[in-house]
């Protein structure tokens, strides 16, 4: 059976249906229509979807986590292996413009009767009705398996709590047979009892199994298989094989745990080669106007339209204020501060990593220099800052009684008392900037309306100079393979070293390519140490490697999912690294089915 798909806009309808299209190239384009809702069975929900000349795909992060489509490992960045009810296909993938998500488009769901219609920017997904015919426990030496027989495929999608999870299945389960629909466990118990509880409640026209763990380190692998279509929950400590998908050339999103002795902890990350053409990586903040503020990490991407970002530098939580370096096409935007660890790199996919200092004296015509403590910074300390036009178009106080002090052209034109923290702002002007002085009263005492000023700036190591791009957090883990970890160094608090915490670092391997990766607990239920991080990084490939924000800040986000937490439990962000794929021309594709339209 064919998958059909109707396109009504008001004044012309087409009847889309499938057509074999041989050596069809994929391209990276703008698609001609797209839209960000999807009806699955009636059901709304978010998802993005679409339509590129006579082709429509729909996003892979919506169809494998609302439909249950799994997407399996591949090394061809133009088809995708994905598997429902049925041994594996290759789904041709699709790229919107410029490059934010993926999207498949999948011929082998026509031919299990799925079936769509456009209407606005809502695409309407509708599978044949289902029913289910057993659901049968049985013990395995690793923990238990759900074994979920139906009569045909149907969508499902999970939703975890801290002590199991629901699994719901657009299926019924036939009349007056749900009370007994779950046979006892056969085969006896299982060595160590996984699950405390299955259940099985029918609301309208899914089915949904609620699974309950014997132990909070548990987790469930859910896969499908075919003839008859049968859904496998096995419930399990978690192991995780590595995963390894190619998203897009250059870009390899991997998945997997990491041991270290008898720990493990689990592992997302993504391999970047910024030799490969197209793809760069570089700075991001929440707003591109301004520094303070703070946003989701979704919300981050579409503000820059990253293809991927992973959170970067510290910010205080409490002003939203960067405390890190962050350097942008040659621009610094916020200074380094306290010798604290960053990243350097080029768009020739040239990087460098090691701790970093920035410094600024300011010459006064006639009696000498004054150092200047930092460059657009929400670290605060006694001296004298600079903020310029990268901060935004206003300074406002931060502490009580700072002196606020505008240069323009090279010349002092106004010094004002800031009085209370936050209750003055002076413009920033656009070929100047602001001095504030922090209890430096001899720099006030010179910086008088009218006195000529000249700045000179220096960074240590001097090669960080040369390139573009630079963010900081820290401390540093790994320099040349060898774990460097000294947190103290960084003037980072006693304790920071060795406390848990969800992780995220940015890793160089031998071959030039990157590594943005996020640490958080697996089966021994422990979040990693900064001396651990340092490891698993060694253990991923790093020769060279630095630490990021951590904690809920940790998030590593990729086509419209964050891939190593839930939304929920991510904290917004200040900063981070975004990811940017501008594919050049097309890029082979082996024959596949395709979508054409036709008149009706």
């Amino acid at each position: 059976m064919s998958l059909i798909l109707l396109c009504a806009p008001l004044l012309t309808a087409l009847l889309l249906v499938w057509e074999t299209v041989p050596g069809i190239a994929q391209l990276i384009t703008t698609p001609a229509q797209t839209g960000s809702r999807i009806e699955l069975n009636g059901r709304p929900s978010s998802g993005l979807w679409g339509r590129w000349s006579e082709a429509i795909a729909i996003s892979d992060v919506w169809l494998s986590q609302v439909a249950g489509v799994e997407l399996r490992d591949s090394e061809v960045a133009a088809e995708q292996p994905v598997v429902w009810f049925a041994p594996p296909v290759l789904a041709r993938v699709l790229f919107d413009r410029p490059v934010q998500n993926r999207f498949l488009d999948l011929d082998a769901l026509g031919s299990l009767g799925w079936q769509a219609q456009i209407a606005g920017d809502t695409l309407r997904v509708n599978t044949p009705p289902a029913q289910v015919r057993s659901v049968l426990r049985s013990p395995q030496s690793w923990g238990e398996r759900v074994v979920v027989e139906l009569d045909r495929p149907a969508p499902w999608q999970t939703t975890r709590n801290s002590s199991g999870l629901t699994v719901s299945l657009d299926a019924t389960a036939l009349e007056g047979t749900l009370s007994s629909l779950i046979a006892p466990s056969q085969g006896g118990s299982p060595p160590r009892q996984s699950i405390t509880q299955l259940t099985a409640v029918q609301t309208d026209n899914r089915l949904n199994l609620r699974v309950q763990f014997a132990q909070p380190q548990l987790r469930a692998a859910i896969s499908t298989l075919g003839s008859p279509p049968r859904l496998l929950i096995d419930v399990r400590p978690e192991i995780v094989s590595v995963q390894n998908r190619l998203w897009a050339p250059g870009v390899q999103r991997r998945r997997g745990l990491v041991s270290l002795g008898t720990a493990s902890f689990s592992a997302a990350w993504l391999v970047v080669d910024l030799k490969q053409p197209g793809v760069s990586l570089k700075p991001i903040w929440s707003n591109p106007q301004a520094l303070p503020g703070t946003v989701s990490m979704s919300e981050l991407a579409r503000r820059w339209q990253a293809a991927a970002v992973i959170n970067g530098g510290f910010f205080n939580r409490n002003n939203q204020l960067p405390l890190g370096a962050i350097r942008r096409e040659g621009r610094w935007v916020s200074g380094p501060i306290l010798n604290r660890a960053a990243v350097a790199w080029n768009d020739q996919g040239d990087v460098q990593v090691d701790r970093l200092s920035l410094q600024e004296t300011l010459t006064v015509a006639g009696v000498g220099s004054l150092p200047l403590s930092h460059l657009n910074s929400g670290y605060v300390q006694a001296g004298l800052a600079r903020y310029t036009t990268a901060w935004g178009p206003f300074y406002r106080t931060i502490i009580d009684n700072e002196v606020l002090i505008t240069v323009e052209g090279e010349q002092v034109v106004g010094q004002v008392v800031g009085g209370p923290a936050g209750q003055m702002s002076v413009p920033i002007p656009a070929n100047g900037y602001v001095l504030v002085s922090r209890g430096f009263q001899s720099a006030v005492n010179l910086l008088r309306p009218g006195v000529s000023v000249q700045g000179q700036v220096s960074v240590t190591p001097r090669r960080f100079e040369d390139y573009p791009y630079v963010v900081g957090a820290g401390p540093l883990l790994l320099k040349n393979q060898q774990v460097v970890l000294n947190a103290g160094t960084e003037s980072f608090q006693p304790g920071f070293q060795t406390q848990r915490a969800d992780r995220s670092a940015l890793g160089r391997l031998a071959d030039g390519k990157l590594i943005l990766a996020t640490f958080s607990s697996g089966p021994t239920d422990l979040r990693p140490t900064l001396n651990e991080t340092a490891q698993l990084m060694q253990r991923l490939g790093a020769v060279d490697a630095l630490n990021l924000d951590g904690g809920s800040s940790s998030s590593l986000w990729l086509g419209g999912e964050l891939v190593n937490r839930s939304p929920e439990t991510a904290a917004r962000i200040h900063n981070g690294i975004g990811l940017f794929v501008d594919l050049p021309g097309p890029v082979a594709s082996p024959p596949l089915r395709g979508l054409r339209a036709k008149a009706p």
